[in-house]
């Protein structure tokens, strides 16, 4: 068992929430700007959605940049968005997850 020191990854929403414009969703889909404040990482950071809403779900979220893609075709609402933020650590310092939530309105 290798034990290593703690990794410093602190995460959070930059937003509460973040709009999506519906009239766009009707004919494609739309990438949102990553909401999510990266500080003090060891290690390569990668971003996973983890959202339990199952419209949520289906928003695709780049993992190395965690920018959000709504689908074509999302309908009007307020969907909670989890995305897991994952620094990978280093030879000395171990890997650490923080999981960071928001909201994604399509208006």
């Amino acid at each position: 068992v290798k034990v290593g020191k703690a990794n410093t990854l602190a995460a959070k929403a930059k937003k509460a929430t973040v709009t999506a414009k519906l009239a766009t969703l009707k004919t494609k889909a739309v990438v949102l700007a990553s909401n999510v404040a990266v500080a003090k990482p060891v290690g390569k950071v990668t971003y996973a959605n983890a959202s339990t809403n199952a419209v949520a779900k289906k928003f695709k979220v780049a993992a190395s940049t965690g920018a959000v893609t709504v689908p074509k075709g999302t309908k009007k609402g307020k969907y909670q968005v989890v995305i897991t933020v994952k620094a990978a650590g280093s030879s000395s310092t171990i890997s650490s997850t923080k999981t960071v939530k928001f909201y994604v309105q399509v208006a």
